[in-house]
Order: C-alpha cells, then sequence, then structure tokens
C-alpha cells in the first residue's frame, strides 16, 4: 500500500500540489491501475523538481519503483531504487536509507541474484536495527524469509536475523 500524504504546509503552500497528485497515484494504486499510478509518481516527481525538494524527488522516485516493481519490471524498479537511495543518502534519511536498500533486496531477489540481495538485506536491517526502526526491522527479515524461500535455503538465514537476545524490540 502506498501512503497517501496529508497536506504540507497549508492551502496556500506549493507543496500541496504534488501531495494532491501523490494521493490521486495512492487511490489508483489501491484500485490496482498501476498505469494511472505511475502517471501520477511521474507527475509528482516532476513537481518535486520545480520545487526543488529532495525528500519529495526521493519519494517519488522509490514510488515508481514500487510501481515498475508491481508490473514486473525489475531493471526500471532497480534504477528508481537506486536513484532515490543516492538522494536518501545525501540528505541523510536513514529510514529512507533502509527502506531502498531493502526493496533492492526484493528486487535482486526477483532476479535470482541471492548475493546481492542479501547483502541489501544486510544493510537494511542493521540501520534499521540502529535507528530503532521496529517496523523497518520486520520488512528486512520478511525480505530475508523472501530470499530464502526463492533461494531454496530455508536454513540458511543468517545468525544476525535472529531477534536481539531476550526478544528485545519485538515484544507486543
Amino acid at each position: 500500500r502506498v501512503p497517501c500524504l496529508g497536506l504540507i504546509g497549508g492551502p496556500e503552500s506549493r507543496t500541496v500540489f504534488p501531495t494532491r497528485a501523490r494521493c490521486r497515484s495512492a487511490r489508483a494504486w489501491d484500485q490496482g491501475d498501476y498505469g494511472s499510478a505511475r502517471a501520477y509518481f511521474e507527475h509528482c516527481l516532476a513537481l518535486w523538481r520545480e520545487l526543488g525538494d529532495w525528500p519529495g524527488i526521493a519519494s517519488s522516485r522509490h514510488d515508481l519503483g514500487l510501481v515498475a516493481c508491481r508490473q514486473g519490471d525489475y531493471g526500471a524498479a532497480r534504477a528508481y531504487y537506486e536513484q532515490s537511495l543516492e538522494i536518501k543518502r545525501e540528505i541523510g534519511a536513514r529510514q529512507g536509507i533502509a527502506s531502498s536498500l531493502m526493496n533492492l533486496g526484493n528486487v535482486a531477489t526477483y532476479q535470482g541474484d541471492y548475493a546481492a540481495a542479501r547483502a541489501y538485506c544486510e544493510q537494511s536491517l542493521e540501520i534499521s536495527r540502529q535507528i530503532g526502526d521496529r517496523q523497518g526491522i520486520a520488512y528486512s527479515l520478511e525480505v530475508f524469509a523472501s530470499l530464502a524461500s526463492s533461494s531454496g535455503r530455508i536454513g540458511a538465514l543468517p545468525a544476525e536475523t535472529a531477534p536481539p537476545p531476550g526478544n528485545a524490540g519485538f515484544d507486543p
């Protein structure tokens, strides 16, 4: 699911327009209309570029990666995620970096590049743990499980994917 952001900066703000376009793309995504979702995300990207808003640009590229991945265009998905990752690294968005790495791990898994998938997942998990992002940790572990299943090596999950001692951070 693609989240729909709320209005940023009030109705007079120029950031309302890309935010509204993102809401439209989220609606199209939820309805399975990935062609329309892609068009709206591309529109968002153009608006964020016009505004010079790097976090918005990174988010739109990430969203375009989600659409490309859903449509099976893994080369395009990888390119979008890498572009998003580069911006997130430049602006220091650690949670976003972990998310992009996780999605790159998914793409690598789908493409059968299990070594790259594992490397991306390890990086994502490490960052998620460093910043205490429990949702990011869970998603990284899910990607590790998918990787293990896809590669046929269910028992080969690394020890570092186990929860910390005492299950810290995973209590309900």
